[in-house]
């Protein structure tokens, strides 16, 4: 299973989860504002983007899908690494 076509290299079991605003949102003043909240701003993330995660366990999965999303890029590759993780999409 891959976003890009290459194949993950997660061994079994895998789990996929996504994290990001489609459908839990709140438009005001022409912002689009997430329901998960930026740490630093201790309000909606403001544009966020879906990011969808392959982990060993829907546990680590959704936690990883929804923590890349307010990390630094940074971060977020040495946290997927630590957990043995990936990040397929990110739109």
């Amino acid at each position: 299973l891959s976003h890009t076509g290459r194949p993950l290299n997660i061994e079994p079991p895998v789990a996929i989860a996504s994290s990001g605003d489609s459908y839990q949102k709140l438009h005001w003043n022409g912002v689009r504002y997430s329901h998960i909240i930026d740490p630093k701003q201790g309000t909606g993330l403001a544009d966020s983007e879906i990011h969808t995660v392959a982990a060993r366990s829907a546990t680590i999965a959704d936690a990883l899908a929804t923590t890349v999303g307010i990390i630094s890029e940074k971060h977020r590759n040495r946290i997927l690494n630590y957990y043995h993780a990936r990040l397929i999409v990110a739109d």
